[in-house]
């Protein structure tokens, strides 16, 4: 700061002092509660403004103030000018329940200036209300937005934000800006990792029924099959980032999640919301294109994971269903593609395998809070206790996914794809070691994110892959 700096400062709350924005996270909170809020709040906006909808959202949706992203650099800063004996006044146009909730958490505020149910402190209303708090004082004003252009113009100093170059420019045009605050965090890398390429892996299950009809060097149908690897990928994308904004408080409250792009404050829900509206589009043009069985398969896929991200998540057992269903839709969108027919074998063996898997990640996350004060998974229905039960019902599952392929070994038709095919018995043995394997590292607390995705980057899997395909080729 300069030599002369004044001892009064005003600051901004909404991506300021805390990276996100309060209104759309306590709409998404009640949103979240129920779909139908949304005409709700069309309704309180259209009668009284955003002041009146900040004031019904906040009278209906209690926030965790002490998980918001807060800025360390801007707290860091703030601290130290209380200690300097400064006079602190945050001024935001966050509802008042929310604003008066962060100055008691953080106790750095003198006094706090805040939207009203009659009231929407931005623009002049901010500028008016600042200029009659200060009087004849000298201040400093800490913003980030352009809108806050008219309070720097009457401040003796500003403290810029984000870092944001046409911003810093513009605000240095009408005030001296003592510091400029970023983040230092790229958004581009930061929409990279929102759109979690890692788990388009999953999509690769479109291509199984060629691998299991033997039509792996068709050239047509592996193009076929790539392009609904693509639609799917983008429509999964699309799902993570609506999960990553419903789940907001329960990856904040992750030791990891919370570093997530959303959570963190880094990549702002509106902008989430349109990159997932846009990602969407795109896969149902390019799997309608497909055909048209392929794009209805398509918006099955997002309408379920949807419901899953709104509802779905939260019902024990359901869950794990609803998600070993999302995997088969893979298989089946794979048949449709390529015009390949889906066995019942197949779909049989697939609810019953990602049933397991999807028990075997529940039972990582419940011992993952084994040594906490926690006794159930925040966000979900399942509860410490549940261990047993989820333990044992993932490995029953698993079993009869072995069962399932034993029979199909047995059956008649396999003939016409093999000329010895009881050597394919030794895949079953292979299968339950692998499925015996992924329950042992998560009763351990070893198991550290999705199966399958973990298969992706463990030796013992791909050996078990690798035995598997010497087993089919033996089997020929």
């Amino acid at each position: 700061m300069p030599t002369a700096a004044p001892s009064l400062f005003f600051v901004d709350l909404d991506g300021t002092l805390v990276r996100s924005d309060l209104l759309f996270e306590s709409a998404v909170v009640l949103l979240k509660r129920s779909p139908l809020h949304a005409f709700a709040m069309l309704f309180w906006l259209a009668r009284g403004g955003r002041a009146l909808l900040k004031a019904e959202i906040a009278a209906r949706v209690e926030l965790d103030i002490e998980t918001l992203p807060f800025d360390d650099d801007v707290l860091a800063f703030l601290r130290a000018r209380s200690a300097e004996g400064a006079t602190l006044i945050l001024a935001t146009a966050a509802g008042a329940v929310y604003a008066h909730a962060v100055a008691k958490h953080l106790r750095l505020f003198a006094r706090v200036i805040s939207s009203t149910a009659t009231r929407n402190l931005s623009g002049r209303e901010k500028l008016a209300a600042v200029l009659h708090e200060a009087g004849p004082q000298e201040f400093c004003y800490i913003g980030n937005d352009y809108v806050d252009l008219a309070i720097w113009r009457v401040s003796r100093y500003g403290i810029v934000v984000g870092g944001r170059r046409g911003l810093v420019a513009r605000a240095r045009k009408v005030t001296e800006v003592s510091a400029v605050m970023s983040s230092g965090t790229s958004t581009l890398s930061s929409i990279a990792r929102l759109l979690r390429p890692h788990q388009w892996t999953k999509n690769l299950l479109v291509f199984v029924p060629l691998l299991t009809a033997h039509r792996l060097f068709d050239a047509r149908a592996i193009g076929l099959a790539t392009l609904g690897v693509v639609a799917f990928s983008l429509a999964a994308s699309s799902v993570y980032i609506v999960n990553d904004v419903m789940d907001l408080a329960a990856d904040r409250a992750h030791p990891t999640k919370r570093a997530r792009p959303i959570a963190s404050g880094v990549v702002s829900i509106p902008v989430a919301f349109f990159l997932a509206v846009g990602l969407l589009a795109v896969a149902l043009v390019l799997a309608f294109s497909l055909s048209a069985e392929t794009g209805w398969i398509t918006v099955a896929y997002a309408v379920l994971s949807n419901v899953y991200t709104l509802r779905l998540k939260q019902i024990v057992l359901a869950d794990v269903m609803c998600l070993a269903t999302l995997y088969t839709i893979r298989l089946l969108a794979g048949g449709l593609v390529t015009g390949v027919p889906i066995s019942q074998w197949l779909l049989a063996f697939s609810m019953f395998l990602f049933t397991s898997l999807a028990m075997a990640k529940r039972l990582a996350e419940l011992r993952s809070i084994r040594h906490s004060q926690i006794d159930r998974i925040k966000g979900r229905g399942y509860h410490a206790e549940d261990q047993i039960i989820v333990a044992v019902g993932g490995l029953a599952s698993g079993l009869v996914a072995v069962l399932v392929f034993v029979l199909y070994v047995q059956s008649d038709h396999l003939v016409t794809y093999y000329a010895n095919p009881s050597r394919l018995w030794f895949i079953a043995p292979l299968i339950y070691y692998w499925i015996l394997r992924i329950y042992v590292l998560a009763n351990r607390g070893k198991l550290p994110s999705d199966p399958v995705v973990f298969a992706l980057r463990d030796v013992q899997s791909f050996v078990v892959l690798g035995l598997t395909i010497l087993c089919v080729v033996l089997a020929k």
